[in-house]
């Protein structure tokens, strides 16, 4: 039923741009917002396709418990539609996951052609059972509103139970899938029953249909409008993290396990490594700064599908490994202490990535696309370069490794500015305002 790229955690509060380490729960906790009249308790039933398992595995699972907004919600229950069983996870009196399995998929000495023809003939069948079941649970939990985190996987199944159960329901959008499956057409959007021209019109049904759309920044508000949805029911939730561990100063041996070349200055890319990202032009800057100098080190951390690629790039490239190191998946504290010790922080697409170095005071050099404007402010927080220009991008980079005190002024800036917009308090006063605004428009209380 979903295309690969949506089998983890999306670019979504579940991990957008997926994080590259592990994940702590976050110690900014405001005290519980005041009941509604009557003292009726907010509950919110929350749909997202990904499982708990990965979010385990990708070291983000501690990020679930935050979507209480600290406290705002007396209760969450989680539900992942397209898992491989069904199964009940409870994590506190607070939090408790609901998984539900694809049905009809065929033993595993089955040929794998038969079980993706099965997959894909049981997937409506299961999208109904699911909704079902979700209305079921709106009810026996009582909850006050359904979100579900991205228009089409899960923004069908949450719309027709939020239907069926009579609750409020908004669906949040995370990133511009039309830019992704251009970027990346095999990985880069989601696909229902393997058709992506199904998935862009199940978008466009759930945006035209919910009660509330929350994109996740200014940019994302013309995909919503070109999917047909109403600009009056948009209200954007910007992302918030717990950046203090990129603000605080990195212990001095963090770094030490990557064996990172002695006097160089480092220039970083740390994220998922897919198309979609430019991971290609990575490489191509790091070809340039092989070519031109001996001062810097282009360091890349993060997993995903190109990993091999580049593993098999470098072997086979002697001068590009001279200047290019790649140091795989790191946990959090290393991500933190190479983004602190970067001088140029390389983020040709980015999403968390972008705002994690930012906030480590580096300057960031990006391409002018989506949303990157509402932090690369080109001079000032570092450059804006055309998108797929390569020559571009790696001529910034050499620019800000040339200028070391610009380079400084312009990652203070950054730093400052990522907070600002990005820590959680503010993205927590935020959400906590629009779920306001869509309990009191529906009469969820």
């Amino acid at each position: 039923m979903m295309s690969p790229a949506q089998s983890g955690p999306q670019r979504s509060e579940l991990g957008q741009a997926p994080w590259t380490g592990t994940a702590k729960a976050s110690p900014e906790r405001a005290t519980a917002a005041p009941l509604p009249a009557g003292g009726t308790e907010r509950r919110l039933l929350l749909v997202a396709p990904t499982d708990y398992d990965s979010s385990v595995a990708k070291g983000v699972s501690s990020l679930l418990h935050d979507f209480d907004e600290q406290g705002y919600f007396a209760k969450v229950v989680m539900v992942f539609p397209y898992t491989s069983a069904d199964r009940v996870v409870t994590l506190s009196d607070r939090l408790v996951i609901h998984e539900f399995g694809l049905g009809g998929a065929p033993a595993g000495d089955r040929p794998a052609l038969l079980r993706k023809v099965v997959r894909k003939l049981a997937g409506p069948a299961h999208v109904m059972r699911v909704a079902r079941a979700i209305a079921e649970l709106a009810q026996a939990e009582k909850v006050t509103l359904i979100r579900a985190t991205d228009p089409c996987l899960s923004g069908l199944v949450a719309m027709l139970a939020a239907r069926r159960a009579r609750k409020p329901f908004c669906v949040s959008i995370h990133a511009d899938f039309d830019k992704r499956h251009e970027l990346d057409p095999v990985n880069g959007a989601p696909r229902l029953f393997g058709s992506r021209r199904l998935a862009t019109f199940v978008d466009g049904l759930v945006l035209r249909r919910a009660d509330m759309i929350l994109p996740i920044r200014d940019s994302l508000i013309a995909y919503a409008e070109r999917r047909g949805a109403a600009r009056e029911r948009m209200q954007v939730i910007p992302h918030g993290a717990d950046l203090s561990e990129f603000v605080k100063p990195a212990p001095p041996e963090a770094l030490s396990a990557l064996d990172l070349p002695a006097g160089r200055r480092i220039v970083s890319f740390i994220g998922r490594l897919s198309p979609e990202n430019y991971i290609a032009d990575v490489l191509a800057v790091g070809r340039r700064l092989a070519r031109t100098r001996n001062d810097a080190v282009l360091v890349i951390a993060g997993g995903g599908g190109e990993q091999h690629a580049i593993e098999a790039v470098l072997a086979a490239d002697a001068p590009l490994a001279s200047t290019v190191r790649f140091v795989g998946f790191q946990p959090r504290g290393v991500v933190a202490a190479l983004r602190q010790a970067s001088s140029v922080a390389l983020c040709p697409m980015g999403g968390f990535s972008l705002i994690e170095a930012c906030a480590a005071g580096a300057p960031a050099v990006a391409y002018d696309a989506e949303w990157h404007r509402e932090l690369v402010i080109d001079g000032e927080t570092g450059y804006l370069v055309r998108e797929r220009d390569v020559d571009g991008l790696a001529h910034a980079v050499e620019q800000l490794l040339d200028t070391p005190e610009a380079a400084k002024r312009m990652g203070t800036r950054a730093r400052e500015l990522a907070i600002s917009r990005h820590s959680l308090a503010t993205s927590v006063a935020r959400k906590r305002q629009v779920y306001d605004m869509l309990i009191d428009k529906r009469g969820g209380v």
